[in-house]
């Protein structure tokens, strides 16, 4: 805009001859169009971060509705309320199993090979040795390491 303004100072002081001002009218229009292009392009860029911080917002993980043990074979296991600390064990699981997903629980399997299925999504695992698990609404059937089921309150066997 600054040098728009040169210019028209300087066409001012040569009234005289018109074919000068034109020329200089046009390229002052010419300017002016290519700062409202700039003008819209650094609005788009503000509506497409917009759009990112929307996109970011709706990757909130949804919360998981149900969650199923479906044992391959005989399996031994012992589900521990991470609030009250309560267990219960659950010996020769041969049938599926659904989550009461209103509380977090703490999972030990012994060994088998079993699948959780949460939301459509099938977790298959097949354990020869003691296996530790949390499971909540939000994020399904996570493993653990034995420190971190011991930390969560998890009873041993």
């Amino acid at each position: 805009t600054i040098k728009t303004i040169e210019k028209n100072a300087t066409n001012t002081t040569i009234v005289q001859d018109n074919t000068t001002i034109d020329s200089n009218l046009t390229t002052t229009f010419a300017m002016n169009e290519a700062n409202e292009a700039n003008e819209a392009n650094e609005t788009n860029e503000t509506n497409e971060t917009k759009v990112d911080s929307e996109e970011e917002n709706s990757t909130i993980p949804t919360p998981i509705e149900t969650l199923m043990l479906v044992p391959s074979e005989k399996i031994w296991f012992r589900l521990t309320n991470k609030k009250s600390h309560r267990y219960k064990t659950y010996a020769n699981q041969t049938q599926e199993y659904p989550f009461d997903l209103s509380a977090d629980w703490l999972m030990i399997v012994k060994k088998g090979s079993f699948t959780f299925i949460d939301n459509h999504t099938q977790k298959e695992y097949n354990v020869t040795t003691l296996s530790y698990f949390k499971i909540d609404k939000v994020s399904g059937a996570t493993q653990l390491s034995q420190e971190e089921y011991k930390k969560f309150g998890g009873y041993g066997l």
